[in-house]
């Protein structure tokens, strides 16, 4: 993700329970568009099953 569309990550949290994984990215993006092509490539990795923007 941050090759491909050339962003820096911030910051990384990532919490473990009962096996599943909640990964929390924060990233920059220059605008919504970004954002979105960052969802839909997030989406589109293999078992990534929710993507949403926390605010």
């Amino acid at each position: 993700m941050t090759e491909q569309q050339n962003l820096s990550i911030s910051k990384l949290l990532t919490e473990t329970k009962d096996r599943i994984v909640e990964t929390t990215v924060d990233f920059e993006v220059h605008s919504s568009n970004e954002l979105q092509q960052a969802i839909d490539n997030i989406r589109r990795i293999k078992n990534v099953d929710e993507v949403a923007r926390v605010e």
